[in-house]
């Protein structure tokens, strides 16, 4: 890049000095002429910023940091998993703990093996001490964390504080964690609107990136609407510095409001993150304090991508909609007559374009309330309505 913008630098002043004109030694301006000039003359002028514009933004950052900083804490957990023979946990070779036990006794157990995390969150509720962080961070081999410490801005060499888990919500990587002992003088960072930002904005990013605490980076947002594998919700990308151990920290814009929960990047690239945005982040909280955890919509379908071969045996128009691969017996699907290979097309007037479309329709929607759904079978558009239910914790 740097290389082609120099070559391109010297090009155009090899053009620039091209229209001087050489006369008896003399350089001297082309004549004036009255015809139209070959470029507009109504392009903007490149405006550079002086060095009050730089003070002010470095100024803004400084503020920024200053300002959230006593938010944002680190995330320490601990995890005891029982060592096993044949590989798993230890590695012991089978048998070994038997053979241990008849030395030491019938009740000699092998020691648990303790597994170790970190990550960052912040505060979103100063009152009752609830931290805001990722459901990754707080679970550890598919299980809970058996011991969550915070610490502080300032507090990196204490013990910290012991949290619990009020919720954690693995399909939006959402958790939500409370303080065990109350804490005075804690400072919440409030939710933006997600839905108001707009791709090339500044942003902070504040974690715990390998262990150096309260780091921050600076970036813009690169994009919006971005899917993840895997993942149902889409996310906010930024290209400010997200590393192992920012997962859970805020994403801040200029106005101080987290618009973001940090929760991935991309290993192949550098400052290609991933934020949760924080209208889904703010949504998940809210269930996990009213219910204890999120109660989404669901319909009782196995569903997958429409095929070009599943467009040629049912004669499609085009691919788009989500084929029904399966109907579960005695569910909302079932019992509003959706069958095995109709293709949804629309869910409240929704447009579904393919499974990703369908996962985010149904977020929006609420356990307990009726949908419209339309679809094709056998070439033939129809129309039902399916009364949702909660989705089940095992589906």
């Amino acid at each position: 890049m740097r290389k082609n913008f120099i070559h391109s630098l010297t090009l155009g002043l090899g053009l620039g000095a091209g229209v001087l004109l050489f006369s008896g030694g003399h350089l001297q301006w082309p004549a004036h002429s009255d015809a139209a000039p070959i470029y507009s003359e109504n392009v903007p002028p490149v405006v550079t910023p002086g060095m009050a514009d730089v003070n002010s933004l470095s100024q803004a950052f400084i503020s920024l940091t200053e300002k959230v900083s006593p938010t944002v804490v680190n995330i320490y957990t601990k995890s005891g998993t029982k060592m096993r023979a044949g590989g798993g946990g230890g590695g012991f070779p089978p048998g070994f703990e038997e053979q241990l036990q008849r030395y030491f006794g019938p009740s000699f157990s092998l020691p648990a093996m303790k597994q170790e995390a970190l990550g960052s969150g912040f505060v979103v509720n100063a009152t009752d001490g609830y931290i805001a962080t990722n459901a990754h961070v707080v679970r550890l081999a598919g299980k809970v964390a058996d011991e969550i410490m915070v610490k502080f801005i300032g507090e990196e060499d204490g013990k910290g504080h012991l949290a619990m888990i009020v919720g954690a919500d693995e399909i939006s990587d959402v958790a939500l964690l409370k303080l065990v002992e109350k804490r005075e003088g804690l400072k919440a960072l409030t939710f933006a609107d997600s839905a108001k930002t707009k791709v090339g904005e500044w942003v902070l990013a504040i974690g715990n990136p390998y262990g150096h605490t309260h780091t921050v980076t600076q970036g813009i947002i690169s994009a919006i609407g971005r899917n993840l594998e895997g993942m149902r919700s889409d996310f906010l990308q930024t290209s400010a510095g997200i590393n192992p151990g920012n997962s859970g920290g805020p994403l801040i814009n200029m106005s101080g409001a987290a618009i973001g929960i940090n929760s991935a990047m991309d290993p192949r690239a550098q400052n290609i993150g991933f934020a949760i945005p924080s209208n889904t982040a703010k949504a998940v909280i809210d269930q996990i304090i009213e219910n204890g955890h999120v109660r989404r919509a669901w319909m009782g379908i196995a569903i997958d991508e429409v095929s070009e071969e599943a467009v040629a045996y049912m004669k499609l128009k085009e691919d788009e909609g989500v084929l029904v691969k399966q109907v579960v017996a005695g569910t909302p699907a079932a019992k509003a007559g959706i069958e095995t290979l109709d293709v949804i097309r629309k869910i409240n007037g929704q447009t579904i374009r393919n499974t990703h479309d369908l996962f985010k329709t149904m977020e929006q929607l609420s356990a307990g309330k009726t949908a419209e759904v339309e679809l094709i079978r056998g070439g033939v558009s129809k129309s039902v309505k399916v009364q949702l239910a909660e989705q089940p914790a095992n589906s």
